[in-house]
Order: structure tokens, then C-alpha cells, then sequence
């Protein structure tokens, strides 16, 4: 499972990877906030970067190719860098956060680079929820619990048909018109 660090998904039981994506973003603000006073932190945030940069340089560079004992060298001297890796005096309260949250989740930082097929960021899955995302927003959300649950059930609908190639008119057809869905709407939308 590739995720942000939403807390929700600490329960997940799964191996998973968290996207260096959002890392990269929290290092960046770092760099820029702190770039003419704190010359630490900013070496630090750089050196840390570069770490993951090398990582995802070496996922990029064998993304199609097959796995070499030049990969695991240099997979294993990159995970080695971040052992250990903590700020050196993280004494603010932006950097105490970032730090804690890097410690929590230090062993889900590479798992892209023991998995193949797993990617480093969560891209996908965020351009995924982008059009739900969207709507609710220019609609200004759902004035109802039951109009929450019928917007989740068509989007998830709609998504599902996409990613597997089917007419998403042709699917909404065949489950409302036909009335096949109305079981499962009455037992989904029914308060418990």
C-alpha cells in the first residue's frame, strides 16, 4: 500500500510505502522557511533529500531492468544512509513534527526499493479521487447523509467501470435502470 501519513492508514495491516512525494514538499518548506537562519537544519533537509533522491534515482534507473548485485550494492548503501538519520537539534516546533514522523516511519521509506511494481508516490492514487475531489468541492459538498453515501456509491462506480475499460453510461444503465442494484443501494443508504 503506497499512502501520505494519514494517520487512518497506521492501523492498515500491510506492508507499506509511504510517499516520498510529500516528504520531498515538507523538506522543500523547510529549506525555504528556515534558508538564511538556520544553516543545520537546511544541511540537514538538503543531506536527507539526497538520500531519497539517490533512492529514487536507483527505482527509476531499474525500473524495467532486472534487479543486479550493483542494485543491491547500491540499495543497501542508500538504506544505510537513513539509518540513524535524525535532525540534529530539533528544538522547533516544525522540525520536532517532521522529525517524530520520519521515526515513526523510517522502515516504510524504501519498501519501493525491495517491491517491485510498487512506486514511490501515491500519484496515482491521488489523480484517482481528483474528479470526486472536484465536484464536492464546486458543489459545496452533500447536504445529507444519504446524498454522502449515493455520491460515494456513483463516483465508486463510475471509477471502477473507468479503470477497467467498461462504458461507464453502459454500467450506470445496467445497475439503475434495470433496477439489479436496488438490494444493494436499500442496504447500503439504510441507517443501521
Amino acid at each position: 500500500m503506497v499512502s501520505d501519513f494519514l494517520s487512518a492508514y497506521n492501523k492498515i495491516k500491510s506492508k507499506k510505502q509511504r510517499c516520498l512525494a510529500h516528504i520531498m514538499r515538507d523538506l522543500e518548506k523547510v529549506i525555504k522557511y528556515w534558508d538564511e537562519e538556520d544553516l543545520e537544519t537546511v544541511t540537514y533537509c538538503k543531506r536527507l533529500t539526497d538520500i531519497l533522491m539517490k533512492g529514487i534515482d536507483l527505482h527509476r534507473k531499474y525500473k524495467k531492468k532486472e534487479w543486479d548485485k550493483r542494485y543491491y550494492a547500491e540499495r543497501e548503501n542508500i538504506v544505510d544512509q537513513l539509518k540513524d538519520f535524525k535532525f540534529p537539534n530539533p528544538n522547533k516546533k516544525l522540525l520536532v513534527r517532521f522529525a517524530k514522523r520520519l521515526e515513526r516511519h523510517k522502515d516504510e521509506i524504501f519498501t519501493f526499493l525491495y517491491e517491485k511494481g510498487v512506486d514511490y508516490h501515491n500519484n496515482h492514487a491521488e489523480q484517482q479521487i481528483r474528479p470526486n475531489v472536484i465536484l464536492r468541492k464546486i458543489t459545496y459538498g452533500n447536504r445529507s447523509m444519504s446524498g454522502v453515501i449515493n455520491h460515494n456509491v456513483l463516483t465508486s462506480i463510475i471509477q471502477t467501470a473507468k479503470m477497467n475499460g467498461v462504458d461507464v453510461i453502459d454500467t450506470l444503465k445496467s445497475q439503475f435502470v434495470t433496477g439489479k442494484s436496488t438490494k444493494f443501494l436499500k442496504a447500503i443508504t439504510s441507517p443501521p
